[in-house]
């Protein structure tokens, strides 16, 4: 039963209860306002309520497991999405076997704020409308618009997956605890407003494209413990300009800088290779070629007196620091390069 604005299905359609909504089943409806799914529904097709540009409402069941990609896209729900105890589907975009990309199920909402999951559920849990595994050591989904530009990410995580924080649109700050050691592939990608990320200092893996189309990235420092560096973790970071490489052993992708740099108006000329003498930042400087221009390299000395820096606030007149002590040292001292 329903109207042009509301949807609300029957749990059973001529004696046979209700199980999925089909790929695309009301994908354009114009003018659907709210959607209303029985109990009974396990799975939400893909695309099933894409470009419903004005549904603003929906309520789901507590037997929803799954919601595919592009299923909510392009809408226009506004507040906190609930999901019950047998949710398990991660809302993160869906990649193809041929390495096609899929949109992500609620991709483009601007006045969704956040989620809700039943404290019953197994596999999940929400701190703040952020979604995290259930003992809260992964970060799964931080929403796209939720509302905030800093977000603080809470201790004990020790992951945050791919695509977790893709395509944020008012985020501008990330600070990490120390617990966490992996950052997942794409994690970052697009985020078009993040210009600072405070890393962890226990942090191990940089996945491939973590930071992939971060538009307004322009320094980052690598902590020491930082062992392993992929390929394209900063394509299209085209107003990057600093890289710090604390580990002087640290394994670095020979495309760690790919579509960084370039000749035209949306690139920059080049990118400053912070590092050791004679470390792994120095010979990627040294032998790296992006868009025909190499990046420039610039030494951090040759012992290990230099402590990891990292910004943690920034204003229009003033910028924020915060440092690891060094055994046996008093003073510090910081040298600004321009």
């Amino acid at each position: 039963s329903g109207n042009d604005e509301t949807l609300e299905i029957p749990d059973e359609i001529d004696g046979y209860s209700l199980y999925s909504i089909g790929a695309d089943a009301f994908a354009g409806s114009e003018m659907l306002i709210s959607a209303v799914l029985p109990e009974g529904v396990q799975e939400i097709g893909e695309n099933a309520f894409r470009n419903c540009a004005n549904l603003k409402y929906i309520e789901l069941p507590s037997s929803l497991v799954t919601i595919n990609y592009g299923a909510f896209a392009d809408c226009d729900i506004t507040g906190i999405v609930k999901l019950g105890s047998n949710f398990t589907s991660a809302l993160i975009p869906a990649e193809g076997e041929d390495g096609e990309m899929f949109t992500a199920p609620f991709d483009n909402n601007p006045h969704l704020t956040g989620f809700e999951i039943d404290e019953e559920n197994k596999d999940f849990l929400t701190v703040d409308g952020v979604i995290f595994s259930k003992d809260g050591t992964r970060l799964i989904h931080y929403p796209q618009y939720r509302p905030g530009t800093s977000y603080i990410i809470p201790d004990g995580v020790d992951v945050i997956e791919a695509y977790s924080f893709s395509g944020t649109a008012n985020l501008e700050q990330v600070v990490m605890p120390v617990s966490v050691r992996t950052i997942g592939r794409n994690a970052f990608e697009n985020s078009r407003y993040l210009r600072s990320i405070t890393l962890s200092n226990n942090l191990k893996l940089i996945e491939e494209s973590a930071f992939r189309g971060c538009l307004s990235l322009e320094t980052l420092s690598l902590p020491k413990s930082v062992s392993r560096i992929n390929g394209h973790i900063f394509e299209g970071c085209y107003t990057l300009n600093t890289v710090v490489v604390f580990n002087p052993n640290c394994d670095i992708d020979g495309e760690m800088l790919y579509d960084t740099v370039g000749g035209d108006k949306y690139h920059n000329d080049s990118v400053m290779i912070y590092g050791y003498d004679g470390s792994t930042a120095q010979k990627f400087a040294d032998e790296a070629k992006i868009n025909y221009l190499k990046p420039q390299f610039v030494s951090l000395g040759g012992g290990d007196y230099i402590s990891y820096m990292a910004v943690t606030d920034r204003t229009e007149n003033s910028v924020s620091f915060a440092w690891n002590e060094v055994e046996g040292t008093d003073i510090y001292q910081t040298y600004y390069s321009k």
